[in-house]
């Protein structure tokens, strides 16, 4: 039933999509801002197919590069705590004078939950995208079995870095960038262009962008209407673990992208964008 349910709504939010496409000045009134947060290593630029479809569409789109990742040279080693590294979208909230619809990938689903803490007043809607969800006095990392981010380490898909010292404390995650293994876990669902564009564009993440535990309140976090977009063929966050996951602290409502990577916004960006424009209807 829920998954007729969602292909239904699927098939609606297509039709919604197409009829802004043909007639974007003509369907729909009242425009929010979405603000688009990248995943661990990426930068504003990964969300480059589905903001020239909201764009297009006549919303305001901002996508964030977080500190240290896409435009913002600051280094990763200097970046040591979860509100350092959202400091970019956190000032983006302060300054705006609407509420906006706050979208998040895969480690962004850390920050905008940083953020919600932060400006509940500011967000009708957080939509997580294969997204890390955390709870109250949860890490990112926390957020998934210890085995499936160990399993991507022993892989070779992730590598943590350590700092130079006795103590040897990790400062950064790498994101292994070849080819065969962008093909085989991040992009497999990718075209061989979003795969060499990913190759030569990402970067470091911090560290504690994963370690750090959020402290995640009612009045704050909890206030804000929260969704969940699950992908079924993610190798990074698999579609198990992001099923758990929204059971172990549930949003609103949960939709999927059957055949959705982990990079739904190159591989399937239409249909990810329908859903994110029908979410922000309801």
């Amino acid at each position: 039933m829920e998954m007729r349910r969602n292909r239904a709504l699927i098939i609606a939010a297509l039709l919604g999509t197409y009829a802004l496409l043909i007639a974007p000045s003509e369907c729909h009134g009242d425009k929010q801002e979405f603000v688009l947060v990248h995943g661990s290593g990426h930068g504003g630029w990964s969300w480059y197919k589905v903001a020239a479809i909201l764009r297009h569409s006549g919303f305001t789109v901002t996508p964030i590069d977080l500190l240290s990742a896409g435009r913002d040279h600051t280094s990763v080693e200097s970046v040591k705590t979860v509100a350092e590294y959202s400091k970019p979208l956190t000032d983006h909230l302060q300054n705006v004078t609407s509420k906006v619809i706050l979208v998040g990938h895969s480690l962004g689903g850390t920050s905008i939950s940083y953020a919600m803490e932060q400006h509940p007043e500011k967000i009708s809607k957080a939509i997580f995208v294969s997204a890390f969800m955390p709870s109250n006095n949860q890490s990112g990392m926390e957020t998934v079995a210890p085995e499936i981010l160990g399993g991507l380490i022993t892989k070779g898909v992730l590598k943590i870095n350590s700092a130079n010292g006795p103590e040897a404390l990790p400062v950064s995650v790498s994101l292994n960038s070849t080819y065969e293994m962008f093909r085989k876990y991040l992009y497999s669902e990718c075209s061989d262009e979003d795969i060499n564009l990913g190759m030569s564009l990402v970067v470091d993440a911090p560290y504690a962008a994963y370690s750090e535990k959020l402290t995640l309140t009612p009045q704050g976090y909890g206030s804000v209407s929260r969704y969940y977009i699950s992908t079924g063929q993610d190798k990074i966050i698999p579609n198990s673990a992001q099923i758990l996951m929204t059971k172990a602290n549930p949003p609103l409502a949960v939709f999927h992208l059957d055949n959705g990577d982990h990079m739904s916004s190159f591989s399937y960006p239409e249909e990810l964008t329908s859903l994110l424009y029908y979410i922000h209807l309801l």
